[in-house]
């Protein structure tokens, strides 16, 4: 699907808006964040809109269209399970040598829901594989990521890098899931986009088993039943440096709520630090603060 929505055109308008969020704390002046509701199309809040063109790898929130592209293929039945030693081998013709998963200790066999909610790199990395390049920036540019290139080998990409986003791109991707693909006009208009139910239901599945016992656990305030997709990325001027700092790295998070039918859906970009130490408490302020009326 192609974008639907003008960043620069949306940034005028939070500026008109007065949307600056000074008491939003965000830590770093060049974060941003912003909620978009669910049933008007209307931009709730924005924080640091200034910030609104920002561009860096999405990440593991890729995952979510990767799953899309599997269970749709038939790659993956959504129970078929994938186990992670903590590496993956690929290859040889590729030519990468073992590429690891975030977790050295491994995630055991984990089935689709699973490994969305845990973010298993090894999960995708087959998946990637088995997919290939150009089928996988076939569905990573119709759910709106338009900057992916099959010249990044295909378990990379499915693990996130797809070249760099802006945050209107992926607040698109994380609405179109949270509505099912059922299209909105707005000020951030919504594509449709026709997948099964069964689909959408197991995206919706993974995201929020991530929310309660995954990679974003503890996003959720009590009472409100949140779907949530992280991604943290090595700013590229650190790559290859032997000791790694919070700050070398940037987080991206995607959530929406309240479940199973969501109002709202927040994006997130973090300059620096981890998701799951910094975006992940910024985000659950955020969501308690909107409520899920």
């Amino acid at each position: 699907m192609n974008r639907r929505t003008c960043g620069a055109w949306l940034l005028g308008s939070a500026l008109t808006w007065g949307l600056q969020g000074k008491s939003a704390g965000l830590p770093h002046p060049r974060d941003f964040a912003a909620v978009l509701n669910l049933n008007t199309g209307r931009l709730t809040r924005v924080w640091q809109p200034e910030q609104a063109s920002i561009k860096a790898s999405p990440g593991s929130t890729v995952k979510c269209a990767v799953a899309a592209a599997a269970l749709q293929t038939g790659i993956s039945s959504g129970e078929r399970l994938i186990h992670c030693p903590g590496w993956w081998d690929p290859p040889p013709q590729l030519g990468l040598g073992r590429l690891p998963c975030w977790d050295p200790r491994g995630h055991g066999a984990l089935n689709l829901r699973q490994a969305l909610a845990h973010s298993c790199n090894v999960h995708f990395y087959q998946l990637g594989w088995e997919l290939g390049a150009n089928t996988l920036v076939e569905w990573l540019r119709r759910f709106g990521l338009e900057s992916a290139q099959n010249t990044t080998p295909a378990p990379l990409l499915a693990t996130g890098l797809a070249g760099p986003v802006d945050p209107w791109e992926l607040l698109v991707y994380g609405g179109v899931i949270a509505r099912r693909g059922v299209p909105l006009s707005g000020e951030v208009s919504l594509p449709a986009f026709s997948l099964p139910a069964w689909i959408w239901e197991a995206l919706h599945a993974g995201m929020s088993l991530a929310a309660t016992a995954g990679t974003c656990r503890g996003i959720a305030p009590e009472g409100i039943p949140v779907a949530a997709k992280s991604g943290t990325i090595l700013n590229p001027q650190r790559r290859g440096r032997p000791i790694l700092w919070a700050e070398d790295f940037q987080a991206w998070l995607l959530a929406f709520w309240p479940l199973p039918d969501p109002n709202w859906t927040l994006v997130l970009h973090l300059h620096q630090g981890k998701a799951y130490e910094a975006a992940i408490p910024l985000a659950r302020q955020i969501i308690a603060a909107i409520g899920s009326g």
